[in-house]
């Protein structure tokens, strides 16, 4: 159970942490956005090259990604902590040791499920967060609004895209990082420090 405090700051205290972290947080999203983009590009055009290797890169970088989603969790005031993004690194752990580990012939049905399930969950943590935002008075949120609805319809691809091939989970991976770098890209772009209304 989380205790509020009525004589704390809650709106302040969000808005100086994110400020204090902005300028590190923007050139990893930015250089991460567009590794992610590179190896989708790479995904969708060499298939059948790439398809090891890249599935080998994505694991790494899906794993990367729950790693820091883990210690970003833990290291957020509780008042801000999302479910869904402990929920997220979970699953992008899961997933990231699944391509690592598991035959693709055996991953397939599964990895496409936990994908538009990571998805689906990443959306409505990014729909949750932004109601938040403006809970606190935030302005500027409309960012997080457009990656959440982005992850949402990924979300939906990927349950219903029928699986037949190891190619389809190649193409699954380039869809998955594409739309994770893209939206990581708009959110960099949009990050700005957060004022009070």
């Amino acid at each position: 159970m989380i205790r509020i405090d009525a004589d704390f700051d809650y709106t302040n205290a969000l808005v100086e942490g994110w400020n204090r972290k902005l300028r590190s947080v923007r050139i990893a999203s930015f250089i991460i956005s567009i590794l992610l983009v590179v190896c989708a590009l790479l995904c969708a055009f060499f298939p059948v090259q790439s398809a090891g290797v890249m599935s080998a890169l994505a694991a790494i970088l899906i794993l990367a990604l729950g790693v820091y989603q883990l210690i970003d969790y833990f290291c957020a005031p509780p008042f801000l902590r999302e479910a869904g993004g402990l929920v997220s690194s979970v699953l992008n752990l899961l997933i990231g040791a699944l391509l690592l580990a598991a035959p693709t012939e055996v991953t397939l049905s599964t990895f496409a499920f936990l994908l538009g399930l990571l998805m689906l969950v990443f959306g409505v943590n990014k729909l949750s967060f932004s109601s938040k935002l403006g809970y606190f008075g935030v302005s500027g949120y409309g960012w997080v609004v457009v990656s959440g609805v982005l992850n949402l319809l990924a979300a939906l691809s990927f349950l219903l895209l029928p699986l037949f091939s190891a190619l389809v989970l190649n193409y699954l991976v380039a869809g998955y990082l594409l739309v994770g770098g893209v939206t990581l890209f708009i959110e960099a772009i949009a990050m700005r420090d957060l004022k009070v209304r």
